[in-house]
């Protein structure tokens, strides 16, 4: 495959060594002066643009922040509304080791605007507090995240990568998992991902596994905070026992 690296600045570099500038259909390549038609490197960076593989970094190097569901707060499950497990998030760009960056979901005690911890409960706040922040133009706040604590029985279950955002299809293998699953579940704020809360206990140490080539879940009952959108899938408006279900993501995580 023809390899493709985003500079700073919206340009990429092909091949290691070619710089393609898709605005002005440009290439640095020694056949592009002497082409009546578009170089077959220019051709490639404007179709996986297109296709969304690929995305530019800004003059610092950034990639573009991603774009993100809001909550719908009347929809957020009642259980959870009920509980003082509540945080803020905000996107935060973070420094992968190769020297890449990527953004990242930041927890916000809404007491401080400072980070919160998904194991502090004193960094924590109640729903309507954990809104009215959200709410708040004067802040960053993209939404709101759930605390999952070892006391509270609940049972939080991420999807990553399972679904599109604008059809709306779900990887078959998680859509198998949601159909026999009897509790509430949700749009992830990327649209790409589903969330579900149960009530319930984990019985196994193993917590995570790839599904398929790009579908991920993950599965915990403490130290961790799940973003909440309130954007609901499925018949099951509140979350509920469903040891069913967590046993049928525990089989998955068992069998990675």
């Amino acid at each position: 495959p023809m390899e493709i690296a985003p500079l700073p600045g919206g340009n990429f570099e092909v091949k290691g060594k070619y710089e393609v500038d898709p605005d002005n259909k440009t290439c640095e390549c020694p056949d592009y002066e002497h082409r009546e038609i578009e170089c077959k490197h220019i051709a490639r960076v404007t179709l996986e643009l297109m296709w969304e593989n690929i995305s530019r970094l800004d003059e610092q190097g950034r990639p573009p922040k991603p774009e993100v569901i809001e909550p719908e707060f009347e929809s957020v499950p009642r259980l959870l509304k009920s509980m003082d497990h509540w945080v803020c998030w905000e996107q935060k760009i973070h420094e992968n080791k190769d020297g890449t960056q990527r953004w990242t979901k930041v927890p916000i005690d809404v007491h401080t605007g400072s980070f919160a911890s998904s194991t502090d409960s004193d960094t924590w706040t109640d729903f309507e507090s954990a809104k009215a922040y959200c709410q708040d133009d004067s802040n960053s706040t993209c939404g709101i995240g759930f605390c999952v604590n070892e006391d509270d029985a609940l049972v939080g279950i991420d999807f990553d990568d399972c679904r599109d955002p604008v059809s709306g299809d779900i990887d078959e293998t998680v859509k198998t998992a949601l159909d026999h699953m009897a509790t509430y579940a949700e749009v992830s704020p990327s649209g790409t991902g589903v969330r579900a809360f149960a009530l319930g206990e984990l019985t196994t140490e193993s917590n995570q596994a790839d599904l398929t080539d790009e579908a991920h879940v993950e599965v915990y009952e403490f130290g961790r905070y799940l973003t909440v959108t309130g954007q609901q899938i499925g018949p099951v408006g509140d979350v509920q026992w469903d040891e069913t279900g967590i046993e049928m993501v525990e089989d998955m995580v068992r069998d990675d």
